[in-house]
């Protein structure tokens, strides 16, 4: 017996799959940005080629399980165009924390010589955004260049201002120089530390230990939004001289 179908019946058999080709992203697995509210946005250039990865982290607890992007978000960084990883499957049963959503791009290694700048970020979808704007991303992230090299003897106490002076340096824990670690105390937007007594002479490179964060003039659509210095950057030097 051939089976039966009624008008009615072939339209409620059609009327979803209408409903899904015109509103296509609807039916698209992933979630709204509204459900990544409570996360973190981290940006980094991470390669001193200028790759950069910015990351929807966890942050706050998440109810619902596993969030996904969905495939219509597009991201841009100063204006450059992004990858967008939407993130770890959507499943069912979601019991524990899976991959968060990350982007990646490249950017022009030039700026990070240039006198510094802000520069914005922006992840949307249709009429959502998540936007965060990086005080001074660009420039370089250093100790105060002087010229010539300031002159210092064993055993002499010495402070180094921060450039730019925006930068957050309370997870710093010392200075690097050529290698040997010497611990350092923030003092205004910068560090003290004492040379050690029994310190070679020489020319030497200063570098810092521990992290340095760009702090977010603007931050909307998430918790919080953070960055990091580009790894490259140029030394303050000091001349230890007897």
């Amino acid at each position: 017996m051939r089976p039966h179908f009624t008008l009615s019946s072939l339209f409620g058999r059609a009327l979803p799959a209408l409903l899904c080709a015109a509103t296509l992203v609807a039916c698209e697995p992933g979630d709204e940005l509204s459900r990544f509210s409570g996360r973190e946005l981290r940006a980094s250039v991470n390669s001193f080629e200028g790759g950069l990865l910015a990351i929807l982290d966890r942050y706050e607890p998440e109810r619902g399980g596993c969030l996904q992007l969905h495939p219509d978000v597009v991201a841009t960084f100063d204006g450059v165009p992004l990858e967008t990883s939407p993130g770890g499957p959507v499943v069912e049963r979601c019991e524990f924390p899976n991959d968060p959503p990350f982007f990646t791009g490249k950017l022009d290694t030039a700026l990070f010589f240039d006198a510094p700048r802000n520069a914005v970020m922006e992840i949307r979808a249709g009429d959502e955004a998540i936007i965060a704007e990086f005080t001074n991303f660009f420039g370089r992230h250093t100790f105060t260049l002087i010229e010539p090299a300031p002159v210092v003897k064993p055993g002499e106490e010495i402070f180094l201002e921060w450039d730019p002076p925006t930068d957050d340096l309370s997870q710093l824990e010392g200075v690097s120089m050529n290698g040997t670690v010497i611990p350092a105390a923030l003092e205004g937007h910068g560090v003290r530390f004492t040379v050690p007594a029994n310190f070679p002479t020489g020319r030497f490179n200063v570098g810092h230990v521990g992290q340095v964060t760009i702090p977010a003039a603007r931050c909307e659509g998430v918790a919080r939004c953070r960055s990091f210095p580009w790894p490259l950057y140029r030394f303050a030097q000091l001349n230890i001289q007897p």
